[in-house]
């Protein structure tokens, strides 16, 4: 079994296809799993709390959102030069 490190995440960022895949992943995943706390803030709260919730449900998925694709759309690599020794695409730079 292949560890999961700081190599592995940034020799799989290098390719494009694995940033918009992960990109996916997290905007599908977070809505998904918004939806599904909608429905539970619907089915068991009720008037003003149920604003609060929905509020702040929507503040925190946006949050999440707008960090993740930051952080998948501005992901270097080849940043640290006692690293890069170990990811493939940052050998020839």
């Amino acid at each position: 079994m292949r560890a999961i490190d700081f190599a592995f995440v940034a020799g799989k960022w290098a390719n494009p296809f694995w940033i918009v895949w992960d990109l996916l992943l997290l905007w599908l995943a977070l809505i998904h799993g918004s939806n599904g706390m909608r429905t539970l803030i619907n089915d068991y709260t009720r008037r003003r709390f149920r604003i609060v919730l929905l509020v702040l449900l929507v503040a925190v998925t946006v949050v999440l959102l707008i960090l993740g694709t930051l952080v998948l759309t501005t992901f270097d690599p080849c940043l640290d030069a006692s690293v890069a020794s170990q990811i493939p695409q940052c050998k020839a730079s």
